[in-house]
């Protein structure tokens, strides 16, 4: 399907016509969650090392270089809410975990009431988790080879299967990519565990705060593999019945974008998607893509492996997060000398709506 196509379906443009409000706020007022937890305790649970008040910010792209030098993230208690004095990255404690995580407002919302228990306001001191986000070494990459290995190929009768069905994706184009279906959790917990041990499985992000297998609810595994060899992990919920759609490994950040191996080839056109499922979203609508794992999951790091590569296109949802950071790191790309634009649609809200809005308009001929 020709990039006209989209044009004329999804109306893809930049800038123009009102942003939605990804909200969904009722009379103008802040959510209960925003206060729902003191934001400097959110910020160490997120990973963001806090001195005092300030931090480095988390949005590298909108900063010169791709990283904030020097502290310019600074955290209000009194009014739970934080401000970038450079990129101008700010908002309260539901935009920070959108912001950190790369996730919707009803997933920050599901996220807060997990670390408050599910209270609209929590009052009582709670510690601290310091943690710092970094990228898996070797040890880690055999665990998630192993995992990987202990998971299966995807078929239709499986729970994987008929959720990616349902979203209009291939199963070859998705087993291609080798994401896997988990079988009972409890057996493969205890066959990692067999193997590793549990101190290992933890350094390698795989243990929840309770101690347990952090992927026992989402069954769906999408690897990042990096010439040949996975290397960060994420899982999605194919029931609808976890609070979180989708986890990331804990206190880790991939090291390189979903699909990579792509950028390597030096494609005289890229798409940069918003998540696994709109990356193979786009591919099988026969966009060369490569994914983020997150709104604001690119790393600064990334922008060498863009190098050589013609034009890159952003195809970010269609929420005002997702809109702002591709207004951003369009803004990047071109600092660094590479041709990139972003693109909005007015018509469905991701790059998976517009594959099954396409599937649904040729079935009707």
């Amino acid at each position: 399907m020709p990039i006209d196509r989209l044009d004329s379906l999804g109306r893809w443009a930049t800038g123009s016509g009102p942003r939605p409000d990804p909200r969904g706020k009722r009379g103008g007022g802040p959510h209960p969650a925003a206060r729902a937890m003191p934001i400097l305790e959110a910020a160490a649970a997120l990973g963001v090392a806090v001195e005092g008040r300030r931090a480095h910010c988390f949005n590298g792209s909108g900063h010169k270089g791709g990283r904030d030098d020097h502290p310019s993230l600074t955290f209000y208690p009194d009014s739970n809410r934080y401000m970038c004095y450079v990129c101008g990255a700010h908002g309260d404690l539901i935009d920070l975990v959108r912001a950190v995580h790369g996730v919707t407002f009803t997933q920050a919302v599901q996220w807060i009431e997990t670390q408050t228990g599910g209270q609209a306001a929590q009052t009582a001191p709670r510690v601290p988790v310091a943690a710092i986000s970094r990228v898996p070494d070797a040890a880690a990459i055999d665990v998630y080879a192993a995992l990987c290995e202990s998971t299966y190929k995807i078929g239709p009768e499986q729970p994987a299967g008929r959720y990616l069905l349902g979203r209009g994706l291939d199963l070859d184009l998705v087993n291609r990519h080798r994401a896997t279906q988990m079988g009972e959790f409890r057996e493969l917990w205890g066959q990692l565990l067999e193997k590793f041990g549990h101190d290992r499985l933890n350094r390698a992000g795989l243990v929840s705060k309770s101690g347990n297998f952090l992927f026992a609810r989402h069954q769906l595994l999408l690897f990042y593999f990096d010439d040949g060899a996975p290397v960060f992990v994420q899982a999605r919920d194919t029931t609808g019945q976890s609070k979180c759609k989708e986890l990331s490994l804990a206190n880790f950040h991939s090291p390189v974008p979903y699909n990579v191996d792509l950028l390597r080839q030096k494609p005289d056109l890229v798409y940069l998607c918003e998540g696994c499922i709109d990356t193979l979203s786009a591919l099988q609508m026969g966009y060369p893509a490569v994914g983020v794992p997150g709104v604001q999951g690119f790393r600064a790091e990334w922008f060498e492996f863009f190098k050589g590569v013609g034009r890159v296109r952003l195809l970010f949802d269609n929420d005002q997060a997702g809109l702002d950071q591709a207004a951003q790191l369009r803004g990047q790309f071109r600092l660094r000398g590479i041709k990139a634009d972003a693109f909005r649609t007015q018509d469905v809200k991701d790059v998976n709506d517009l594959l099954q809005e396409t599937q649904r308009r040729a079935s009707h001929g």
